[in-house]
């Protein structure tokens, strides 16, 4: 669905990320995993076109992305930064509105189609009941889910989720990931996220991309990307795998910073 081929990204003469050839499979959760500073977030703000790239290709469904335009594009994918900020008087409802913004015209209003995408977005982020409320009055989990609304109400055949279990206390990542795994399982949509924590990308995703220092260090299933190899020359740690896990669960044991 997604091809990206010798891509090269630069901040000034810094180069970000440099050389990476991936595929995201569609209809499955891929997640991107690596040190802070290795291109992660850039990799996903290439992706959206929110970062130019200077050299290499990026395709979607066969399409050169500099092509597409960006009210097109608008339509079928959906990004979700880290810790967007949102006016303090908003309701979660206006919020989710944004989401419809790529499909209503120059001077036009919200329709009755457009309403009830809305509802059925906050009914599957089960926030229905919160449509009145502001944002700001909501938990961490709450309004995460509303950010998640917000995106699905673009109807993205393709969402970008940039460390969405940022700032979340345990049970609400729990539940965000759920979520995320919920939403990929009953709409078919292509979900490709960023996340910290190791053993919570092997657990959600069917796909894993590692970078390290701007390159491409391995993709493929956590079975076979997730491995002792990986966490001693990517993350510094020595560790032990739990036995008997449904999926690679890493537990660390030393640091070699």
């Amino acid at each position: 669905m997604i091809k990206v081929r010798d891509l090269e990204v630069k901040y000034d003469k810094k180069v970000a990320l440099k050389n990476i050839n991936i595929d995201i499979n569609e209809g499955e959760i891929t997640t991107i995993i690596g040190p802070n500073g290795c291109g992660k977030s850039t990799l996903l703000k290439a992706l959206s076109r929110n970062l130019k790239y200077s050299s290499g290709s990026i395709e979607i469904h066969d399409k050169d992305l500099k092509k597409i335009k960006i009210r097109e594009l608008a339509k079928s994918m959906a990004l979700l930064p880290q810790a967007p900020s949102v006016p303090y008087d908003i309701s979660v409802k206006e919020l989710v509105s944004y989401g419809r913004y790529p499909f209503i015209g120059f001077g036009k209003r919200l329709n009755r189609k457009d309403y009830e995408v809305i509802d059925w977005a906050l009914e599957k982020c089960d926030m229905k009941g919160y449509k009145c409320r502001k944002v700001a009055t909501l938990s961490g989990g709450e309004r995460q889910r509303v950010w998640i609304a917000m995106a699905l109400a673009q109807e993205p055949k393709i969402l970008l989720l940039d460390e969405p279990t940022t700032y979340l206390d345990i049970s609400h990542q729990f539940e965000v990931l759920e979520l995320i795994k919920e939403i990929n399982r009953k709409t078919e949509t292509t979900i490709l996220m960023v996340l910290h924590d190791i053993n919570q990308a092997a657990k959600y995703s069917s796909d894993i991309v590692i970078l390290k220092k701007a390159e491409l260090i391995g993709q493929g299933a956590p079975e076979k990307t997730i491995t002792s190899q990986t966490m001693e020359e990517v993350f510094n740690l020595k560790g032990k795998f739990l036995e008997n896990s449904h999926y690679p669960h890493f537990i660390p044991e030393m640091s070699y910073r």
